[in-house]
């Protein structure tokens, strides 16, 4: 008898993906270009199997990261203001107010 099976832990962990991306996969997809389009539909494959979401997580983090790496220095996250402050405010969503 087998006490930890963790082959059965795939669809739990599936389904929690799901939840986890979707909030990506509406930014991605309300961009309206092709690339961000054809990230969504990369991630979404690669929740079909073993390897596949390796190779979806490894597209999108080097797709992710030059993005950040190609933005303007002002544009950057890690740039405070002049004064030194940071705030957070939340942004609305594209077509929004």
């Amino acid at each position: 008898m087998t006490v930890f099976q963790p082959f059965r832990m795939a669809t739990i962990a599936r389904g929690l993906a799901l939840v986890a991306l979707s909030g990506r996969w509406v930014a991605l997809w309300h961009r309206g270009d092709l690339a961000g389009r054809g990230r969504v539909l990369v991630l979404a494959a690669g929740l079909t199997g073993g390897l596949g979401f390796v190779v979806a997580v490894a597209v999108e983090l080097a797709a992710s990261a030059g993005e950040w790496l190609t933005r303007s220095p002002s544009h950057t996250p890690l740039t405070p203001p002049q004064g030194g402050r940071v705030y957070l405010v939340p942004s609305p969503l594209a077509g929004e107010g």
